[in-house]
């Protein structure tokens, strides 16, 4: 095969349609667009969820819940999201190393928008003398575990 003997796909070339061109040629006088309105008008563009004067489905369809940005609310119905670490998590660090935010970060444990939403539970599994930040959260048992070891939290 060369190049002289490719030819077109029949049926890929497609003239394009001409409207407005006289009513014999099958789309001529209101070319498509139907007999009057806004539609049939030049410059025509409607909203995005406009339904022709029809109530949009986004209106009719009932709400449920609350957002973060609706006035209702503003700081009591948030709930906070936390970063739960196990105590027995921090037995890879080796004993008295401050374990603080910071730290974790540097590690690549945390991300940057998990800072102060941290939050350490017990599992009874510590096994190391390590000393934690105050800015960390703890449940009071895992407080008693760190301490029970040794540690402390400052």
């Amino acid at each position: 095969m060369r190049l002289n003997d490719l030819k077109v796909p029949k049926g890929s070339k497609k003239e394009r349609k001409r409207i407005g061109r006289g009513t014999s040629s099958g789309s001529g006088k209101t070319s498509g667009k139907g007999h009057g309105g806004q539609k049939s008008r030049s410059g025509y563009k409607s909203k995005p969820g406009f339904e022709g004067g029809q109530m949009p489905i986004q209106r009719k369809v009932p709400k449920r819940g609350m957002s973060k940005g609706s006035k209702q609310n503003m700081m009591r119905h948030e709930k906070t999201e936390y970063v739960i670490f196990n105590t027995s998590y921090f037995n890879k660090f080796q004993e008295n190393t401050v374990i603080s935010e910071e730290l974790l970060l540097k590690e690549g444990i945390i991300k940057p928008k998990d800072f102060s939403l941290i939050k350490v539970l017990s599992d009874g599994k510590l096994e190391k003398k390590l000393s934690f930040s105050k800015e960390l959260h703890f449940s009071k048992s895992a407080e008693k575990e760190i301490q029970g070891k040794g540690g402390e939290i400052k």
